[in-house]
This record gives structure tokens, sequence and C-alpha cells, in this order.
């Protein structure tokens, strides 16, 4: 359309110039015909250029736009959370209480220990040792009975059973859903024409993956062992033995005989007669007298009362004991002393002994260590004060 007017508009100007340069006898009507023509040529030239300026008729409404692509797949779910620690089990039960021990033995039946002829009857002049005039307990010095023997522990009880294991933990949540999918472009704008319709918003994205179970919880700690039983109670002490013989009674009739029981010839019949069987493992043993005297001579062990409470033993060994790699250390001394009564009737003290191992020496310089010096400490309880005390003593091979 603007092609057409601008030419229609060129064609009048070479027309009114062309006019005006003819040569010919100008008509004033004519001319004034080309005035209203001129005139209406600008009034039209100022429509068309204000036509220029105002919009056309709106187009037609373009084609509609392509429908957007699908938007992008939505990321993957988180994992859900670990299932929760299965529970603890139960403790085990208690062990059952242990069997209750067996009894002592009952001892065999011996004779009171003041009944030194076992007739059963008190007899002053033989059986009254304290001179109280009263045979008694207080007159009893031989050896005490050896205790019956405890029972043996019950055994302890079985372990608890373990605890059932805990169950596995619920599996963990399923993870959310991925974000939409971002919205399609729109479609291109139709030419001239009003924008074309937005295009439909893209098909949500795949839901994400659901996130994979959480992993099992920890199976519960195995339950404490039962505790052990209770030890079997202690059984019963044996009945107490029958009354033994003196240990000087070698014909068990209860009468000290001279001079058969009389072993060191003092010319009185008691402990110090006692001698006793030969014992494996034994190197030497004694009745050493309160005043230092070996009572059991001739022997192989002499001793000496060297200060109040002192008493210093030497021990030879038997050829056949080979003491080459042997000290005084190694060896094994059994010291029992007497009772000792402060007053007659009276209670008998408390007393301590003490084994001083001096030196294992050679006396006979052969090489070989051969005699083994001790020292004796007696002490009178609760004042620890020295004291004179006749004894027994038993030396054992290491």
């Amino acid at each position: 359309m603007q092609v057409s007017r601008f030419a229609f508009l060129s064609v009048i100007g070479l027309f009114v110039a062309g006019t005006s340069l003819s040569c010919a006898p100008v008509d004033q009507s004519l001319i004034d015909q080309i005035a209203g023509l001129t005139e209406q040529l600008n009034t039209l030239n100022e429509d068309v250029q204000s036509g220029l300026e105002r919009p056309g008729v709106p187009g037609p409404d373009g084609p509609q736009g392509e429908e957007g692509p699908a938007g992008p797949e939505g990321p993957a779910g988180a994992d859900g959370l670990d299932g929760v620690n299965g529970e603890n089990g139960d403790d085990g039960k208690d062990g059952d209480d242990g069997e209750d021990g067996a009894d002592g033995q009952v001892g065999a039946t011996g004779f009171s220990c003041w009944d030194l002829n076992e007739n059963g009857t008190a007899d002053l002049e033989t059986e009254d040792f304290n001179g109280d005039g009263v045979v008694d307990t207080l007159d009893c010095q031989g050896l005490d009975g050896q205790d019956g023997e405890d029972g043996q522990n019950g055994q302890n009880g079985q372990d608890g059973e373990d605890g059932a294991e805990g169950q596995n933990g619920a599996d963990g949540v399923d993870g959310q859903d991925g974000a939409d999918g971002a919205d399609g472009q729109n479609g291109a704008d139709g030419e001239d024409g009003q924008n074309g319709a937005d295009g439909q918003d893209g098909a949500d994205g795949a839901n994400g993956q659901d996130g994979q179970d959480g992993a099992n919880g920890e199976d519960g700690t195995d339950g404490q062992d039962g505790q052990d039983g209770a030890d079997g109670a202690d059984g019963q002490d044996g009945a107490d033995g029958d009354d033994g013989y003196s240990c000087w009674d070698l014909n068990q009739n209860g009468i000290p005989d001279l001079p058969d029981e009389d072993l060191n010839a003092d010319g009185v019949v008691d402990m110090f007669d006692c001698h006793g069987e030969d014992l494996t493992g034994v190197v030497a043993r004694a009745v050493i007298k309160s005043d230092g005297v070996n009572a059991t001579a001739p022997n192989n062990i002499t001793s000496s009362l060297e200060d109040t409470g002192k008493y210093v033993l030497a021990v030879t060994m038997p050829d056949e004991l080979d003491t080459t790699s042997l000290d005084q250390f190694d060896f094994t001394v059994v010291i029992t002393p007497e009772a000792a009564f402060p007053f007659p009737g009276g209670p008998a003290d408390l007393l301590m002994v003490a084994v001083e191992r001096v030196s294992f020496e050679d006396v006979d310089s052969d090489g070989r260590n051969e005699t083994l010096n001790l020292r004796i400490h007696i002490r009178q309880l609760p004042t620890t004060n020295y004291w004179n005390a006749g004894f027994s003593v038993v030396v054992l091979e290491p």
C-alpha cells in the first residue's frame, strides 16, 4: 500500500512540473484547476503522512506455538533413615547352687588326753601333771588330735544362657518425590499478530527412585552370664576321735615301762622319749628341752641355749642327700613349742616362734655343704619377751 501511494504522488508531481514548464499559452481556468489539484495533493500527502503514523488494523492471530519439551527428570530422593537398633537381650538366668560338700569322716575313738594308762580312771599319782589335786584337761600334754578335713566346695553353677538376639530395625522411610520439571518455553510470536498463547507446561518429571532401605539395626548385646551358684554348705565336722595313746607308750598299755620306753635313758618316761617312725623326705628331727639340751640325742642335730629364748642348732646332712645346688633357704624347718604355764593350774601362754636360717657350710672342706646352721627365736605373747621353752624340730628335704 505504501509503494502505490508514493507512485501516485510521483505521477502527480511530474504532471505539475511538465505543466509549469510548458511553453504553450496558459489558460487561467486550467491554472486554477491545477492549483486546486495541487492543494488536494498536498492535503492528500498530509493524509498519507499522518496515515503512516497511525497503527494499522491488527492482523489475525498467529498459529499456536508448539508444545514445549518435557522438563528434566527430578533428582533421586534422599536415602531413608537407618533403622532403630534392636533392644538388648535379657540377662541369662542365675546358675543353680552347687551341691553341698560331703560330710567329713568320723574319727577313730580315743581315750581322754590325761588317761595315760587308758584305764578310764583318774590316777592322781601318775596323771596329775600340774599338781593341782585334780586330773583333768590341764594335765594333758599329748599331741593335739588332727582336725577333721573340711568338706569339698560345691561346684560352680553353670553359666546362664545367652540372651536372644535383638530384632532387626524397621525399613527406612521412602525418599521424597523429585521436584516438578521446569515449564516449557513459550511459543514464538506470530508475525505482526498478537503473541501466540503460551505453550502448555511440560509434563512433570518422573518421580525420583526410592531411597535405599536403611541398614538393619545392630543386634542387641548378649545378656550377662548368670551368677555362679552359692557354694555348697560345709560338711559337718566329723565326730571327735577316741583319745590316742601317748607317743612314748610303745606297747599302748598306758603305763611308762622302764627301761623299755625310756629311750633317752634319763630315768623318766615322757615326751622326750618319743621318736616316731622314719618319714620319707625328713632330713633330721629332734626334741629340744627348754635348757637347749637335745633330749633325743644322739642324732644328726646338735643344740644349745645361746640366750633367753634363743637356741642354736646345727643339722648334719645325710650322706645320700645331694646338696650341690642347695642353700640354707631351700630347706623347710617345722618348730612345735611346748605349752608354757606361767603358774600351776593357769592357762598356757601363747608363744611365737621364728626360724633364722644362718648358713649352709662345708665344714670338712670336701667341696660338699653338709651342715645347716639355724637359730630358733621363741617369744611370749603378748609381751614379745624372749622365753625359754622346749620344742620339737623337723627339717625336710627341698
